[in-house]
């Protein structure tokens, strides 16, 4: 419709079809504003239609019309979301959605960061009960059996055996000299651990 022009004033193009139910004509803006559609004021009520848009959706030219209800849904549902307002939707979720994902990642790297945290905070306190008192002992009489550069003789053998029986039942009779110092390691170090 872009090369029509209107017949009451020829410098204007046709953009607009307006009617009742006896009288059509192709109007310019300039038509909309003059009294050429007033008429009669018994008249029925002129419609209008917008040429371009009716070119672009059929609905929109069909809703013009007297439809059943069946029909009226249809057109209203074609209408209810355009597709720009879909996409200003999907471009808002679309925003949120990244938004959440930055948070998360966040929160991921909070986790990783408090994993190594708690990692290096065990290996600290495992480092710590190296000193204690029956674990150094244990060590010191397994290493030196590991490390004897001598032949281990049966006599070696069963004095370092009878050592490790003393430390072992010594725990098993009275463990408190070595919870007192657990928890004296462990105050030290920060670590999360829970009982079930």
């Amino acid at each position: 419709m872009n090369n029509v022009f209107c017949k009451h004033h020829p410098d204007n193009q046709i953009i607009f079809i307006i009617w009742n139910s006896t009288t059509l004509k192709l109007a310019c803006d300039e038509c909309m504003g003059t009294n050429l559609i007033e008429g009669n004021a018994q008249e029925e009520k002129w419609k209008k239609l917008a040429i371009r848009k009716a070119l672009k959706e059929p609905d929109y030219f069909l809703s013009q019309f007297k439809l059943n209800q069946k029909n009226k849904v249809i057109m209203l549902a074609l209408e209810k979301y355009p597709h720009v307002q879909l996409l200003e939707v999907v471009d808002k979720i679309e925003q949120q959605i990244k938004q959440i994902q930055i948070i998360l990642d966040k929160i991921v790297d909070q986790l990783k960061e408090e994993a190594t945290n708690i990692r290096n905070n065990k290996e600290a306190l495992r480092k710590q009960f190296e000193n204690i008192t029956h674990y150094s002992q244990l060590k010191e009489l397994i290493e030196g059996l590991n490390n004897s550069y001598q032949k281990i003789t049966y006599d070696i053998f069963n004095q370092v055996e009878a050592n490790l029986e003393k430390i072992f039942i010594d725990l098993e009779k009275d463990s408190t000299c070595l919870n007192q110092e657990i928890e004296k390691y462990s105050a030290k170090s920060i670590i999360i651990y829970c009982t079930s």
